[in-house]
């Protein structure tokens, strides 16, 4: 009987293994994204090489402004062009609640959004592991923030350098958009905490990210990386396009060893 028994344990996992791929949905990754400074064209660049290295697991588009676009939105290659106006208040609020709404109508074919900002660098094969272990709906994770006034927390929110959210909440999100729409009020991250921990009562999952805001190379520091960090955050104070393009070539080495032994450059990723 036990005999038997294993028989059809090992059956029915051969049968998941074929099937389960099938059957699995992949994760919609929408990056924020604009012109407005030279060193954003070496984040998009450097996102180039990874983000669509996963398609099994991982769909990425990046978000941009086009004011000239005569229709809602225009989706050309990797890019979705949403018409609007360039701005820090409202319009990378606006760009994500209209990116949200773009993709409603495809809500079934993901888990996840995950909207990281140009800056950010993602570890995809670790992002897949940490969205194993957390819930499919009414979930909120990042790198959580929080605001204390004399002592007491006033809010608290995910970081808009990169936030994930099950689909339920995009819907919600996209569904209330005049919530959204046109605040400038405070920024993006707040305005979108503050709706989903008191207007949907979610409690944010704290996960942590690594910042590098100083001159630092990644690569003299590789094996005290975070083993469990999937976002790595980009953005120095001073002399931003030499320092990040450093950064960005460093990172893409270390976790992305194999695409950049595919594209034979191994040292020096942008001329």
């Amino acid at each position: 009987m036990l005999k038997v028994s294993k028989q059809i344990l090992f059956l029915l996992a051969v049968l998941w293994s074929v099937f389960q791929p099938i059957y699995a949905k992949k994760n919609l990754v929408l990056i924020i994204c604009s012109n407005n400074l030279p060193v954003y064209k070496i984040h998009q660049e450097s996102a180039r090489y990874y983000m669509h290295a996963f398609k099994e697991d991982f769909e990425s588009y990046f978000l941009q402004i086009d004011e000239n676009l005569e229709e809602e939105y225009r989706l050309v290659g990797d890019i979705l062009w949403i018409k609007g106006k360039e701005s820090i208040r409202p319009g990378i609020l606006e760009k994500t609640i209209k990116g949200f709404k773009f993709f409603l109508d495809r809500k079934g074919e993901f888990d996840y959004v995950i909207r990281p900002s140009l800056s950010s660098f993602l570890v995809l094969p670790r992002l897949k592991s940490f969205l194993k272990n957390v819930p499919k709906t009414r979930f909120y994770g990042g790198n959580l923030v929080e605001h204390f006034d004399g002592g007491n927390l006033v809010e608290h929110f995910i970081s808009g350098a990169c936030f994930i959210l099950s689909m339920d909440l995009m819907e919600s999100m996209a569904m209330k958009e005049q919530y959204f729409l046109g605040r400038r009020d405070k920024l993006d991250d707040v305005v979108i905490g503050n709706f989903l921990v008191q207007e949907l009562s979610i409690q944010p999952l704290h996960h942590p990210n690594y910042e590098f805001v100083k001159n630092r190379r990644p690569q003299k520091i590789a094996s005290s990386l975070p083993k469990e960090v999937y976002h790595f955050r980009i953005k120095v104070e001073h002399h931003r396009e030499g320092i990040e393009k450093v950064i960005h070539n460093d990172l893409l080495n270390i976790f992305y060893p194999t695409i950049m032994k595919e594209k034979k450059l191994k040292r020096k990723v942008f001329s």
